[in-house]
């Protein structure tokens, strides 16, 4: 029987469980095994988590894999606090697709995480153009199935979107889907599974327990990642959190009336603690994910990469969803995939008719011995920056540089009209009176944005009532944290660190201007 229609059915786990190195042992029923066990699942073990994070801090070569299981263990806990204060509110049909959302999560992932994920998601309109063809496309002939384009044209080249395509889409032997299927998940529990994946789900509370600001995969994360590299900044009080989860039930006006609304929310008493996290978190990105020397290895195989795909030597979206229809191509696109790409570059004659082979061959050898473009000395204070909003930032004298973030509503539609789109995760920059030879004068840029936690406009901007952390009060009411009067996340959510640095483009006398043209860009 569908699980959408028995709100009975019993949660039946293994009694063999899996042992995690941060949450101990982890709980898993016959479907999550199944999943596990599939070869798409197995393709995670060969991504890092990190990515190039072990060129800097060796221990860092925990896996998605890893990951996923540990983002399940955490969902095993706050659902089951949930059930424990309000059992009237989750059924056993929330606990398993939640669950089984929080183990495919990241599903589809690709090579090196986010490194290479930078790079789909800047080439994915200009890729969309060529499916189309028309005055816009390049001249590149793109022979895939309709199907793959029409799944190219409904995605933006983000993880999680191909994550869910993957989730609905491989009802064959050994597929997602077809797992999912064989287990009782009906058409419905798989559209809500992969649509939580994404933050679409139209049951908001689960967007909110696996994708805001806080949610199972921040927490696991923050963790597993302070465990593995041997820096502390990932510690924060993980039960006390837990212990003051909520969900309550609330009476939302509508046009057609009045609906209730389901809403994940924290006891005012662990107000602190989740300020807490949420500092932890800033200063890990601060610390951690952009290093100095990190994001610069990362924006160069990040180069790489984008040159291999402007000249079709790897992988456009609409062949990866191509390879997604075969489990055993699927899974060698992973780390691996990254590395026999460079050392095609360094190796083979054949890529000595791309242009500008010269120069990325260099930067394929660079990577691989982990050798770096030289920074250029700069004050702490013109590295890094604090910046408020877009008035301060100008008469500060910063280029005109607008952060997406801390602009009004306003200013947010007016460049969306210009840009298309807004990218909602990374920094958007914007150089004002700054031409492109200027940007390309032989030097690269790298610039970063760190913040705390959304501010009230971005939330405006993203029309959404999931992402901010709900606050449940003493008498029942919720409020967003950072409205929270004693908070100091009220003063902190105006401010961004932003830090810009600038490296040579010059490596054993050669002069990489074309490298640092694609790095500039991406």
């Amino acid at each position: 029987m569908p699980i959408a229609a028995d709100e009975t059915r019993e949660i039946q786990y293994n009694e063999i469980r899996i042992f995690d190195n941060v949450h101990g042992f982890v709980r898993i029923t016959k479907a999550e095994e199944s999943i596990i066990n599939s070869t798409y699942f197995q393709r995670l073990r060969d991504l890092k988590q990190l990515g190039l994070g072990y060129y800097m801090f060796p221990g860092a070569v925990h896996t998605r894999f890893a990951h996923s299981i540990g983002v399940l263990a955490v969902m095993d806990r706050i659902v089951s606090k949930l059930r424990e204060q309000s059992r009237e509110h989750i059924s056993n049909n929330d606990i398993l697709r939640l669950r089984m959302a929080a183990l495919l999560h990241d599903i589809g992932h690709y090579p090196l995480s986010h490194t290479l994920e930078a790079v789909y998601k800047k080439y994915h309109k200009p890729l969309i153009m060529n499916l189309d063809g028309g005055d816009e496309a390049d001249g590149q002939n793109i022979n895939v199935e309709d199907r793959y384009k029409n799944g190219t044209k409904n995605a933006s080249g983000h993880h999680e979107e191909l994550g869910a395509y993957i989730v609905k889409n491989t009802d064959f032997e050994g597929g997602i889907t077809h797992i999912l299927r064989q287990y009782e998940f009906d058409d419905e529990d798989i559209d809500i599974i992969a649509k939580t994946i994404v933050g679409k789900s139209s049951i908001h509370w689960y967007n909110q327990v696996l994708h805001s600001d806080l949610d199972a995969d921040r927490l696991d994360y923050l963790m597993r990642d302070s465990v593995n590299t041997g820096v502390e900044f990932g510690g924060f009080d993980f039960d006390y959190i837990i212990n003051n989860c909520r969900l309550i039930e609330k009476v939302v006006s509508t046009p057609t009336g009045t609906e209730i609304h389901k809403k994940f929310c924290i006891k005012e008493s662990a107000c602190f603690t989740v300020e807490h996290f949420l500092m932890t978190r800033y200063y890990w990105y601060a610390k951690i994910i952009y290093e100095k020397q990190l994001v610069l290895f990362e924006k160069m195989a990040e180069a790489l990469y984008a040159w291999l795909l402007e000249n079709d030597q790897v992988f456009n979206y609409a062949e990866i969803l191509e390879e997604v229809d075969s489990p055993q191509k699927f899974i060698f696109f992973n780390d691996t995939y990254f590395w026999e790409k460079l050392k095609w570059v360094i190796n083979k004659v054949e890529a000595e008719i791309l242009p500008n082979h010269e120069q990325f061959k260099e930067l394929a050898i660079m990577i691989l011995e982990r050798k770096g473009f030289n920074k250029i000395s700069s004050s702490t204070e013109r590295e890094l920056k604090i910046v408020r909003d877009t008035e301060e930032i100008q008469n500060e004298q910063m280029q005109g540089i607008l952060i997406q973030t801390s602009a009004t509503v306003e200013q947010v539609a007016a460049l969306e009209e210009s840009q298309d789109e807004i990218d909602n995760e990374e920094a958007v920059v914007v150089e004002e009176g700054v031409n492109e030879n200027q940007m390309d004068d032989g030097n690269i840029r790298l610039v970063n944005k760190i913040d705390v936690c959304k501010t009230q406009q971005e939330i405006i901007y993203r029309k959404t009532v999931d992402d901010p952390i709900q606050i449940l009060l003493k008498n029942g009411e919720t409020l967003n944290i950072i409205d929270r009067g004693y908070t100091i996340l009220k003063e902190l959510s105006n401010y961004r660190l932003r830090i810009e640095r600038t490296y040579e483009c010059i490596h054993n006398e050669i002069n990489m201007l074309k490298v640092a043209e694609y790095m500039n860009y991406l």
